[in-house]
Formats: structure tokens, sequence, C-alpha cells
């Protein structure tokens, strides 16, 4: 078995300000591929958010929400659903803690319509509306529930209060830009990546894994050799190797160099 990479996507394959995709990424990991490598993607973001334009290059596996879920050859074969009624809960006490909350789950995504809407969570609904994709309110939602959420706050939000209340149960994963992101506490980028080595019967050593931001720690500790991009400055102090920036062919030239291709 040759290696398996596993890649972050936003501003690892694909820049976040604009959605540039170089060529040479996705010529990158065909090479791999052909090589005899095996290429995973491993993203916050859960599956429905793990679009076509992320999927042709076509990926022996995804493992999405931050280990929530694990897709593999087309097949879900893991995921980590919450209690609907643990999901309603949190959302009341969320709400109370002033914070702007977004729940995402495998197949939809849900705001919470009695809280306030910060401009860069805006942003991002305004991005997904472009995109096709839709909102739910929780409040209209029957089959509400979710996997993991993410929160946008501000000096008003009672951060002292939100962080007692996840404390034991989600792991705080700071963003930057009063921006925070919260999965199960058992399950990361990491532990998904231990799934599919044990699925495969592959060893640590062979494995490597590519990201930018704080919530690619865990995979950049766990991977036998942690990449970090050139334009992903907070994870440098973690990363075994450090790739030039995503828009001046990064992963090229980190798959070069670690002789994958």
């Amino acid at each position: 078995m040759g290696k398996l990479i596993f890649f972050d996507i936003d501003g690892t394959l694909r820049a976040e300000e604009d959605g540039f995709l170089p060529q040479s990424t996705i010529d990158a990991i065909a090479k791999a591929r052909a090589n005899g490598h095996k290429t995973f993607i491993n993203t916050g973001r859960t599956a429905m958010n793990v679009r076509e334009d992320i999927r042709f290059m076509g990926f022996d596996g995804y493992i999405c929400g931050c280990g929530t879920e694990i897709i593999y050859e087309g097949k879900t074969v893991y995921r980590r659903p919450i209690d609907v009624m643990l999901c309603r809960k949190m959302a009341e006490e969320i709400r109370a803690c002033g914070a702007a909350p977004l729940y995402e789950r495998s197949d939809a995504l849900f705001m919470d319509s009695k809280t306030k809407v910060l401009a860069w969570m805006q942003d991002l609904l305004d991005l997904y509306k472009s995109q096709g994709l839709s909102v739910h309110d929780l409040h209209t939602a029957e089959d509400f529930s979710f996997d993991k959420f993410v929160i946008w706050y501000d000096d008003r939000t009672d951060m002292e209060r939100f962080q007692k209340l996840i404390e034991g149960k989600y792991t705080y994963i700071d963003r930057g830009n009063f921006f925070a992101e919260m999965p199960p506490i058992d399950c990361t980028k990491a532990t998904g990546m231990d799934w599919i080595l044990q699925r495969l019967g592959a060893r640590p050593e062979d494995t490597i894994a590519i990201g930018d931001s704080l919530n690619d720690l865990d995979m950049i500790r766990a991977a036998h050799v942690g990449v970090a991009m050139g334009n992903g400055h907070k994870l440098h102090p973690y990363a075994d190797f450090i790739t030039k920036n995503l828009k001046d062919d990064g992963i090229e030239y980190a798959l070069k160099q670690l002789g994958v291709i």
C-alpha cells in the first residue's frame, strides 16, 4: 500500500476568499492516485457541504464534520449522531448565551431565527444562498438535530457561560475573527484518520496530512508527516513540513518534496 494522504479543503485545496482551486493541485492529486497512493478529504464541513467542485477530483474517502462521519468508496461507514432532545436543549442554552450559531448535519444546515445574525455569519449565509444551499430554521424544522456546530460571537456574548456549557461535551476550536467550531469531544479529524487506518490495515507511518488552520491541528499531529500550507501561519509551529502558499502551487510542491509524485 502507498501513502494515505489527508487534505483539508478551505485554505488548503481551495482559497476561502475566492474559491480558487489551482490546476496544479488537481493534477498533483491525480498523479498521487496514479502512483498508488490513497487520497482523502478530512474536513470540518459535513457531507452535504462537500460538493462536486471538490468531489470531482476522485478522492478515495471523506472524513466529514471533524470526524463525525466517514465515507469510504462511496458508502457511509461511520456516523456519530446526537440525540434529538439533547440537540434542542443545547440550542436553547446557546441562545441564552447570546451567540449566533449554525448547526451542521450530514444532510442539512440549521440556523436559529431567534438569535442575532452577526456580520461574518451573514456573509456565510449569503454564500450558501448563492451556491443553492438551503439553511433551515430550527424552529420550523421537525427533524432538527446536528452532528456539530459553529458560533459567531461579539462582546455581548457570554463566552464564559458558553465555555461552561460545552465543557466535557464539545471541543472548542478557535477559528479566529470571533468564530469557533464545536465537534463532539470524542470526534476529531484524527479519530477519523485512525478509523480509516484500522479499516485498511494501514500503518501510521504511511500517513500524510495537509492543512492550514488550527482545526487541522489534530490531524497534523496524528499524521506521520504533518504539512502546513504556507498561508497557514497558526499551524506552522506544529508542522513537520511547511509548504508554499495555496496559490503558489503549495500542494504540488509538498507532494513532490515528500516523494509522492
